[in-house]
């Protein structure tokens, strides 16, 4: 029944594909319009990130240069280029997901926007290994740390990646960043670490997905990435209200994003 029911699935989706001309179907996602391909049009709710939708749409100014990181299937890449009509450069390393990332890119016309970088993003430029997840072919799951959540995140394999940070990318392309969105997948104090220059001189806005399962040591990691931020002086806020070091290390999720603003 399972295989009969995969396969009628993939056959929905090819003529899905098939009688929309390859151009994706049209979702609305927190009021924002865009299309994604046929395969993965239902694959975010209609709220999904309503907070960092709404504080990006607060936020980002005309002409920004925005980092996405982790950039997924590209529905964050696409709702910056859109909102700013500025410059989106979109990090993913999983090459099944850059793959419909690019096809989200071109459905929604934003080729001039929106420049896919296929590397991780850690302290510094280099070379690592990336471990894959099993569940599907754009899992959200994987991740430069080798952490293993069961049969539902079962991991599948690993390979060398190229990797990239915030400030040697920047300098490398002239960049002033105006805005970030840091989902690493248990890898955001190395994401800070490479980032010094950019938060101290270009004093971007973020949005940094935290993801303590993945740390070997809870509660030291999440100390060490509140004082990170607080050496960038950056205001720590969670759903617009701003938080305490205790609150941020104490919370219990299994994973949360927190807001940054210049201070």
């Amino acid at each position: 029944m399972g295989s009969l029911y995969l396969f009628l699935k993939k056959v929905y989706y090819i003529v899905l594909n098939v009688v929309t001309f390859g151009r994706g179907i049209p979702v609305t996602i927190n009021n924002f319009r865009l299309r994604l391909p046929a395969r993965h049009y239902r694959h975010f709710p209609a709220d999904y990130e309503k907070q960092s939708f709404d504080f990006f749409k607060k936020h980002i100014k005309p002409g920004s240069t925005i980092f996405d990181i982790g950039a997924h299937i590209g529905l964050y890449a696409v709702f910056f280029a859109k909102i700013s009509n500025g410059k989106v450069y979109a990090f993913e390393p999983t090459p099944s997901s850059a793959g419909v990332l690019r096809k989200t890119v071109a459905i929604n016309h934003c080729e001039n926007n929106i420049t896919v970088v296929p590397a991780a993003v850690s302290a510094a430029a280099g070379k690592a290994v990336f471990y894959t997840s099993k569940t599907n072919d754009v899992s959200t799951s994987n991740s430069l740390v080798a952490f293993d959540l069961g049969d539902e995140h079962k991991r599948e394999g690993s390979y060398e990646v190229e990797v990239v940070s915030v400030d040697d990318f920047a300098a490398k392309n002239n960049l002033i960043i105006q805005a970030l969105k840091i989902d690493a997948e248990g890898v955001e104090l190395d994401v800070l670490n490479g980032a010094r220059n950019t938060f101290l001189n270009d004093r971007p806005v973020a949005v940094l997905g935290l993801h303590p399962f993945a740390y070997s040591n809870r509660q030291q990691t999440l100390s060490e990435i509140w004082d990170k931020l607080a050496a960038y002086r950056m205001q720590v806020q969670m759903d617009g209200k701003d938080i305490s070091k205790e609150s941020f290390c104490s919370n219990t999720s299994f994973v949360y994003d927190v807001e940054l603003i210049p201070q």
